[in-house]
């Protein structure tokens, strides 16, 4: 299971289904008429950046061993994918604030759907990262 979480299989997969449903949930506004959509695209979007992290690890084991440290793995993971949130949502008010135009139009949601939107991205990250962790000590034991 380990290989196949860094796989470039599934870190694109999951990159296209993202890519896609995004598309098809603008094109039928789904993110205005289904609740979920929004967070189950935070979440997938949380996992993918998770993926992408313990894959660079992975290839660049002479920067940082993932295997050594269960926490210090966990943490680096998690900030990485806090900071790609955080840098999502200050797109998102960009395009609030800016680019109000015919084709873009974001409603103004606030601090709710914010911290909502970063909870579900760090949720994301942290199943994945907890799952690819998890896998090295069932290789161990």
């Amino acid at each position: 299971m380990q290989k196949f979480l860094i796989s470039p299989f599934f870190v694109l997969g999951l990159f296209i289904v993202i890519f896609i449903s995004d598309i098809l949930a603008f094109v039928y506004g789904w993110y205005w008429s289904v609740q979920y959509v929004d967070s189950i695209h935070h979440f997938l979007g949380g996992l993918w950046i998770a993926s992408v992290v313990c894959s660079f690890l992975n290839i660049r084991k002479k920067i940082f061993d993932i295997k050594k440290s269960f926490l210090v793995s966990l943490i680096l993971v998690l900030g990485v994918v806090a900071i790609a949130g955080i840098g999502w949502e200050f797109f998102e008010f960009g395009l609030e604030k800016y680019a109000e135009t015919q084709i873009v139009v974001y409603e103004k949601l606030g601090l709710q759907d914010t911290l909502a939107d970063l909870f579900f991205d760090i949720l994301g990250g942290l199943i994945f990262a907890i799952l690819y962790l998890l896998s090295f000590r069932e290789k161990l034991g």
